[in-house]
C-alpha cells in the first residue's frame, strides 16, 4: 500500500500501488497528481483544498474529498466498489464508473462529467449549482438534485 500525508500541498507525478490501497491526505493544502492507480485496495484522496488528477482507478473503491475546494480529474474507475467524489466547490470529471454505486456531491458548486455509470447500485449527483453529464446509467436508482 501507499500512504502519503502532508500538512501543506501534496504533489506527485503518478502514484501506483500493485499490492494494496492508496491514501493521499493533505490537512491544509491541495493535492495534485497524475495517474493514481490502486490494485488490491481503495484509492482515497482527502484534501483541505483542491484535488487535481489525470485519472483515479482502483480494483476496489475510490473516495475523493475536498473539504474547502474543488475536484478536477479525468477518468474515475472503481471496478470493485463505490466511486465517491465530494467537494465544497465544483466537481469536474471526464467520466465516473463503478461496479457498485456512484455518489458525486458538490456542496457549493456545480458538477460536470462525461458518462456516469453505476453498474451495481445507485447513481446520485447532488450539487448547489448546475449538473451537466454526458449520460447516466445505473443498476438501481438515478437521483440528480
Amino acid at each position: 500500500s501507499v500512504d502519503l500525508d502532508s500538512v501543506g500541498n501534496l504533489s506527485a507525478a503518478n502514484v501506483t500501488s500493485t499490492g494494496g490501497a492508496i491514501t493521499m491526505d493533505s490537512t491544509s493544502g491541495t493535492i495534485a497528481a497524475g495517474t493514481v492507480s490502486a490494485t488490491g485496495g481503495d484509492a482515497s484522496i482527502m484534501a483541505d483544498s483542491n484535488v487535481t488528477t489525470d485519472s483515479i482507478t482502483s480494483n476496489q473503491g475510490v473516495d475523493v474529498d475536498s473539504t474547502n475546494g474543488a475536484i478536477s480529474t479525468g477518468t474515475v474507475s472503481a471496478t470493485g466498489g463505490d466511486a465517491e467524489l465530494t467537494a465544497n466547490g465544483d466537481v469536474t470529471a471526464t467520466s465516473v464508473s463503478s461496479s457498485q454505486s456512484v455518489d458525486i456531491d458538490s456542496v457549493a458548486g456545480a458538477i460536470s462529467t462525461g458518462a456516469v455509470s453505476a453498474a451495481g447500485g445507485n447513481a446520485a449527483l447532488t450539487a448547489n449549482g448546475d449538473v451537466t453529464t454526458g449520460s447516466i446509467t445505473s443498476g438501481a436508482a438515478i437521483d440528480v438534485d
